[in-house]
């Protein structure tokens, strides 16, 4: 998997460990891009990955398109008066 990674990580597995240097852009091995916590880094963007190039949705969010008033909706009318002319 190519990467960019943002901060200094280091993850020991047994005896073996992956240490990536804040900046670092490269390929990492498939075995370290299924390990929990380099998911966990590329959801909370500190790694960077082609696929991950677009913000992810924020959960929760409603759409953009505006709902339509309801039934017992107070309607607000602009009652400010215009200057005369």
């Amino acid at each position: 998997m190519f990467i960019h990674c943002k901060r200094n990580l280091h993850i020991q597995e047994g005896s073996e460990s992956l240490n990536l240097k804040n900046g670092f852009v490269g390929e990492i091995d498939d075995r370290w891009a299924k390990h929990w916590y380099i998911n966990a880094a590329i959801s909370d963007r500190t790694i960077v990955t082609t696929d991950t190039t677009e913000k992810p949705a924020k959960k929760g969010k409603k759409s953009a398109e505006p709902e339509e008033p309801s039934e017992d909706s107070t309607n607000i009318t602009d009652t400010t008066e215009k200057p005369a002319e």
